[in-house]
């Protein structure tokens, strides 16, 4: 029995089905092998940053929220600002970056 007749009896109202048809439609895929397979790139911790600054509505006067993203490690870090003005912005974006190294390499590194 094939996936198009298992629907077929399905539809018809059949409820018997051989178990071979629902181990072919259960089984979990083959990985896929050769040139063309898919590959995926494992960033180390520490290597990429992705930040985005969030629109909030106006909560005690905080109008943005920098978020900062760790690719590697996943970690996640958010400051509340005032104004989307450059120097809160890089001063935060700093104090972040050196909480992350300091973390990275007096905790994980020499622990």
């Amino acid at each position: 029995m094939n996936i198009e007749s298992f629907f077929r009896n399905l539809l018809n109202g059949k409820k018997s089905v051989d178990t071979k048809t629902l181990n072919s439609i259960y089984s979990k895929p083959q990985p896929d092998k050769g040139d063309d397979a898919t590959k995926f790139s494992y960033i180390t911790a520490g290597y990429k940053q992705q930040a985005d600054l969030l629109y909030l509505t106006n909560d005690s006067g905080y109008l943005y929220a920098l978020v900062v993203v760790d690719q590697g490690s996943r970690q996640l870090d958010a400051v509340a600002l005032k104004t989307r003005d450059a120097v809160p912005y890089f001063k935060y974006h700093l104090l972040i970056f050196l909480q992350y190294l300091y973390q990275f390499l007096f905790v994980t590194v020499y622990s």
